[in-house]
Parts: structure tokens; C-alpha cells; sequence
């Protein structure tokens, strides 16, 4: 009908209660695959639609095979997808080991019922998933900014995306860069506090919402 307003799922508001206990399961999914260290099993493109992207998280769950960051990603979009009161967003990390070896890192931050946690897998415990108890997203991210320093790392950069839709179409696609922070220019802790608070307000507010746009 012409002009009618297109049905997309309702978000939800849940207690906290479920939705920690909806990200455990997806954290014991994901410690209940290796890591693989000779690179990446899958198709590992993130500029493909979200359709694409979750068809190959699936695939990842049914085979079972060793994965990186990526693919634990994609296969973390695939498990926490129609749960729309789990708000999900990339976070990405730029660190230079002592040798001086550029490392990259991405990780599937998630805010639900007034908190945040992520999913993810390493080859480094720190890396990898994190509770659902953070209340700033500051202090998540600086949790994995510890992290990397515990392994004698210093992290350059941190990237945060958009949220990732729970309704897609053939033509959707993720932001997986919207907000660069570097952590090595002046002043940066500074700006990590305030970029990280007016992305929090931001997806807050979404998520206050009864209905998605």
C-alpha cells in the first residue's frame, strides 16, 4: 500500500537479567572454538551486505572450524541477530607490539539494559569476551586498553561502528567506522571520555525507542 509504514521487529526493553544471560550463551559459543593462528578460515569481507555477513556467521557455527577476530564477529552477529534489545557495534584496535608489528583487532561491543560488554576471540584472554556490567563505555574500552598493555602493547587507535540492524534487506550494510580515536595525540584520554560519552548518549537513546525508524 502506498505510503503504509514498513513492520520492522519491535525493540525491546528487557531486565538485565536476560540479557546477561542471553550474551553468556553467545560468550560459551565462542570459547567453544580455537583460534586459528595460521589465519583467517572463512571470507572475512565487512563490506558486504549484513545478509552476506550472517550467512557466513552460520556457516561458521554449523562447521565448528578455528577462526580469528573477524570471523568470531561474524559469527556473533549471526547468534545475537533478532534479539533487538542487544544493541551491537564494532569496535576496532590498532596496537604496535615492542618489536614494533603493527596488530589489528575487532571486537562486537554490545549496550543492552543500561550497560555494555562485547563479544570476541584472541589468541589473548584479555582480547576475547567481556560481561555485560560495564556502565560507561569508556570503561570498556579502556578495559581492553589494559589488555594490550598487559601484553606489552601499545595501542595506537581505537574505531567504533554503528549499530548493526536487526532488520536488514539485501542492501544493507555496516558502518564499521564512524568514530576514529587516536590514542596517541594530544589530549587523548580526554577525547576518548568524550567521543565515548556522546556515542553512549547516542545509542542510549535508540535504544529508548519502542519501535525502530
Amino acid at each position: 500500500m502506498m505510503g503504509a509504514r514498513e513492520n520492522k521487529p519491535p525493540i525491546l526493553v528487557v531486565p538485565l537479567l536476560w540479557v546477561k544471560r542471553r550474551v553468556s550463551i553467545i560468550h560459551r559459543q565462542l570459547w567453544g572454538f580455537t583460534y586459528n593462528s595460521n589465519g583467517a578460515t572463512y571470507r572475512v569481507d565487512k563490506h558486504r551486505p549484513v545478509q552476506s555477513l550472517l550467512q557466513t556467521g552460520q556457516r561458521i557455527l554449523q562447521e565448528k572450524k578455528p577462526i580469528q577476530c573477524v570471523e568470531g564477529v561474524l559469527l556473533a552477529l549471526h547468534l545475537s541477530q533478532g534479539y533487538t534489545y542487544l544493541h551491537r557495534f564494532g569496535v576496532s584496535y590498532k596496537a604496535m607490539a615492542p618489536g614494533g608489528e603493527t596488530h589489528r583487532h575487532l571486537t562486537l561491543a554490545l549496550f543492552g539494559s543500561g550497560v555494555f560488554g562485547a563479544v570476541g576471540i584472541s589468541r589473548e584472554p584479555g582480547l576475547q569476551n567481556k560481561p555485560m556490567k560495564y556502565r560507561k563505555l569508556s570503561t570498556l574500552l579502556r578495559d581492553y586498553n589494559a589488555a594490550w598493555k598487559d601484553i606489552g602493547h601499545t595501542v595506537l587507535s581505537v574505531t567504533l561502528g554503528l549499530p548493526v540492524a536487526h532488520h536488514v534487506d539485501f542492501d544493507t550494510y555496516v558502518t564499521w567506522d564512524y568514530i576514529h580515536i587516536d590514542l596517541q595525540a594530544e589530549k587523548a584520554d580526554r577525547r576518548l571520555n568524550m567521543l565515548a560519552k556522546a556515542f553512549q548518549l547516542s545509542i542510549t537513546a535508540v535504544a529508548a525507542k519502542p519501535t525502530e525508524n
